[in-house]
């Protein structure tokens, strides 16, 4: 079983889904570009993606905490997924389950960020056909 630690900016706002059972779950993607090289003549790297999944009444704590350009950092099990984008390309994505997540902004950062809106940065020339989510 491969694990793995991560750092980054939440790309979108979280949204907790509850299902007929009653678990919670939340899917966050995480965005990367601390340690990824621009290529020669680009100012900024597109960045590496990252999904976490988290379940429970954490679920539920990461969605009241985390919004769109939160900084969080997340140790989980790593799952390679396969996804077909709008125009047909086949693509991976790694997957974190079962994760631990750390928030990395203060209380007062994450409030600003909600009254804020849009999280500080774009995230990128990629168009979100090529984003899996």
């Amino acid at each position: 079983m491969a694990h793995i630690s991560i750092s980054g900016k939440v790309i979108k706002e979280p949204e907790l889904r509850t299902f007929d059972s009653g678990s919670q779950t939340v899917s966050l993607s995480v965005v990367d570009r601390e340690y990824v090289r621009p290529a020669k003549g680009q100012e900024e790297a597109p960045g590496q993606f990252y999904d976490i999944d988290v379940w429970g009444k954490y679920a539920e704590i990461c969605v009241d905490r985390l919004n769109k350009g939160s900084r969080i950092a997340a140790t989980g099990q790593a799952v390679w997924q396969e996804y077909t984008t709008k125009s047909g390309e086949k693509r991976r994505v790694l997957k974190i389950t079962n994760p631990s997540v750390t928030f990395l902004d203060t209380k007062a950062e994450a409030e600003s960020l909600r009254g804020g809106g849009s999280g500080g940065s774009d995230f990128g020339s990629t168009g979100q056909d090529e984003i899996p989510f």
